[in-house]
C-alpha cells in the first residue's frame, strides 16, 4: 500500500516524496483512513516519525483541499522548541 491508496492530494503526496515517506507504517495505515474521514484523533505514542506522519498527513491533506473561506485548524503540541522545528520541516 502507497500514500496514493489514500487519494491525498498531489501536493501532499509530493511533500511526502520531499521527506522520504515512501509507504505508510503500520501506526499509519491504522490511522490515515480514520484520520482522512474527518474523525478526531487522540494518538499516544512516545516517539517516531511514524507517530508524526498519523497526525500531520491528514492535516496537510485537509489544508491542501479546504476552501480558504472554510479555513482548517489543528493544534499540535510539542514538548520543546525544538520538536516543533522538526515537525515544521
Amino acid at each position: 500500500m502507497s500514500f496514493e491508496d489514500y487519494k491525498l492530494s498531489p501536493e501532499v503526496v509530493s511533500g511526502l516524496n520531499d521527506v522520504n515517506f515512501i509507504e505508510p507504517t503500520p501506526l499509519q495505515k491504522k490511522v490515515l483512513p480514520v484520520a482522512l474521514e474527518g474523525s478526531d484523533l487522540l494518538i499516544e505514542a512516545h516517539t517516531g516519525i511514524d507517530k508524526d506522519g498519523a497526525f500531520l498527513i491528514p492535516v496537510a491533506q485537509k489544508v491542501s483541499s479546504s476552501e480558504k473561506e472554510a479555513g482548517t485548524r489543528a493544534l499540535i503540541l510539542t514538548p520543546n522548541e525544538e520538536r516543533a522545528r522538526k515537525l515544521d520541516e
